[in-house]
C-alpha cells in the first residue's frame, strides 16, 4: 500500500511539473537582466503577494529565454518586473492568455 501511494504521489508531482506554463522573455537591451519576477495583478492594480516565477541566473543582453512559471492556467493580469545590471528597473503588465512572450527594451 505504501509503495502504491508513493508511486501515485510521484506520478502526480511529475504531471504537475510538466503542466507548468512558460513565459518567453526577450531582452532587447545591451544590459543583462539580473532580476526578473512575475506577479498576478488584482483588478485594482495591486500585486498579489505570490511570486509566480523568476530567474536564478542573469539573462544576457539580447537573449530570448523561456522561464518556468508556477502556474498551470493562464492569467489575464500579470506584472513582470525586471532589474538590469546597471540598476535600471522596468515593469510591464500583460495578459498571459493572449500572449506568452514579453519584450523589454532598455
Amino acid at each position: 500500500m505504501k509503495r502504491l501511494f508513493a508511486v501515485l504521489m510521484l506520478t502526480a508531482c511529475t504531471a504537475q511539473a510538466e503542466d507548468r506554463l512558460t513565459l518567453g522573455v526577450q531582452n532587447q537591451s545591451d544590459h543583462a537582466m539580473v532580476r526578473l519576477s512575475v506577479w498576478e495583478v488584482r483588478p485594482d492594480g495591486s500585486s498579489v503577494d505570490d511570486n509566480l516565477g523568476g530567474i536564478g541566473e542573469p539573462i544576457p543582453a539580447h537573449a530570448k529565454p523561456a522561464i518556468d512559471l508556477a502556474i498551470i492556467r493562464c492569467f489575464e493580469h500579470l506584472r513582470v518586473i525586471v532589474t538590469y545590471d546597471d540598476g535600471y528597473e522596468a515593469s510591464q503588465d500583460m495578459n498571459y492568455c493572449e500572449t506568452q512572450t514579453i519584450v523589454f527594451e532598455h
